[in-house]
């Protein structure tokens, strides 16, 4: 979709009616603002989702953080407006979702966080297991690296 998008600005949500679209709004309000930023993504707070599910986030971010030097909390929120030109520059791989502030991040471009609300899942179901996400994860993690690698 990002693609074939007429236009400059993308946003990104989750179709499970976890995210709150009138967060939107708050992301629009910043991504328009003086700054500039190439990215506004948001990061769940008071999440509604199972403890392991919560647990399993927080190791998971903790990890990708470490090994690629970004400074994002959440990247598994899929609430995010940013530069289609931007991430037209990323090779593409299923998957990249999960590291666009690390990709946007790397590629110094500004990048701006905020909290937006969490809801319970309302529709469909979770794609993966613990363990399906956690190799799914660790493949995609050595993919991004590879590809941050050659920027710097």
């Amino acid at each position: 979709g990002i693609l074939i998008s007429k236009y400059d600005t993308i946003i990104t949500i989750d179709g499970d009616g976890q995210n709150n679209p009138i967060n939107i709004l708050d992301l629009l309000e910043v991504y328009g603002d003086q700054n500039n930023y190439q990215l506004v993504s948001g990061i769940r707070k008071e999440r509604k989702d199972s403890l392991l599910k919560k647990i399993s986030s927080i190791i998971a971010n903790r990890i990708r953080s470490f090994v690629l030097g970004d400074n994002c909390k959440d990247t598994g929120c899929s609430l995010k407006i940013f530069n289609k030109k931007a991430f037209n520059k990323f090779p593409f791989f299923n998957g990249i979702h999960r590291f666009i502030p690390s990709l946007f991040e790397a590629n110094n471009l500004s990048v701006k966080y905020i909290e937006v609300d969490h809801r319970p899942r309302i529709k469909g179901k979770s794609k993966y297991g613990t363990i399906d996400r956690l190799f799914k994860g660790l493949l995609d993690l050595y993919k991004v690296y590879k590809i941050i690698k050659k920027i710097n």
